[in-house]
């Protein structure tokens, strides 16, 4: 501010002096796990921020590469006679779009939302692989991916609306979410005014050991029906004794529709049968 513009201000009111700060880009290594075409798009997004030129960005971009994307830098100096030039060598040397795209595929065929996951955090994360795999994917592939992986509590409240737009779909989401968040929950066991809530640790030991007595309380109710009937039966002989008597009259009628066929001779020998008993009668005389 010169001197005229503060005679200028004749009411006293006090005049505040703002200065932009300068933004940093992260550094790129060239690694494989750093995602260079994100990277340079964040790059240019900071460069408007501090309003760089092309030419300015080309002056000020090696000063945040480090490692193998410096040395790619340092052997290719020459070639960079613009920033358009940089940015295309970057992204041949790089980027591996295909590589990347086919990865982001991968993962948009088995998100799911995780337990414990905010549907806003899943959302996110699915529209963001969309976005990889193809910048003009149709509304309705999005949603049916969107679909596909979130939890079952709301595919069943989503399931039965249809959504032209996934703007519709992550809304209703929303909506879901806030009432589920104001609705007031109660405790599935009331507590006792003077007694206090246990740590997790305590009420899972404290439930095993109420089961191990339920559990006890049930058997030894049981146990003397079970030795009443065991006083009651008889031995073990008398017992294979009756199940073979009833197996046996159980399959008699099957056989007494069948006529008697007498065994041959020689069988009749050999299980001891008597000899004159099958003796043929003489022929009678008349």
């Amino acid at each position: 501010m010169t001197v005229e513009d503060s005679d200028k201000k004749s009411d006293g009111t006090p005049t505040i002096l703002t200065y932009e700060l300068r933004r940093n880009p992260c550094v790129f290594s060239g690694d494989e796990k750093q995602d260079a075409s994100r990277w340079l798009k964040d790059f240019e997004r900071i460069a408007s921020y501090n309003h760089w030129d092309d030419q300015m960005k080309l002056a000020n971009v090696v000063f945040y590469l480090a490692d193998t994307a410096r040395l790619w830098f340092d052997n290719n100096e020459g070639d960079f006679t613009n920033w358009a030039a940089f940015q295309e060598s970057l992204e041949k040397t790089f980027c591996r779009i295909e590589e990347n795209r086919r990865q982001a595929e991968r993962l948009l065929q088995t998100r799911a939302q995780l337990p414990g996951e905010s549907s806003e955090s899943y959302i996110q994360d699915v529209l963001s692989l969309c976005k990889r795999v193809n910048q003009s994917m149709p509304e309705n592939e999005k949603i049916a991916h969107l679909m596909k992986g979130i939890n079952e509590e709301l595919y069943q409240i989503l399931l039965v609306q249809d959504y032209s737009t996934k703007k519709d779909l992550v809304e209703r989401c929303r909506q879901i979410e806030n009432l589920r968040r104001r609705r007031i929950t109660k405790e599935k066991f009331q507590r006792l005014p003077n007694i206090s809530a246990a740590s997790s640790g305590l009420e899972e030991d404290d439930l095993k050991s109420l089961v191990r007595t339920l559990v006890r309380e049930e058997i030894q109710r049981f146990l003397p029906k079970v030795q009443d009937l065991q006083y009651g039966l008889e031995s073990a002989a008398d017992v294979a004794s009756i199940v073979r008597d009833e197996v046996m009259q159980a399959l008699s009628p099957l056989s007494t529709h069948k006529d008697e066929i007498p065994l041959p001779y020689d069988v009749r020998l050999r299980q001891g049968y008597n000899r004159d008993e099958y003796k043929e009668a003489p022929p009678s005389t008349t």
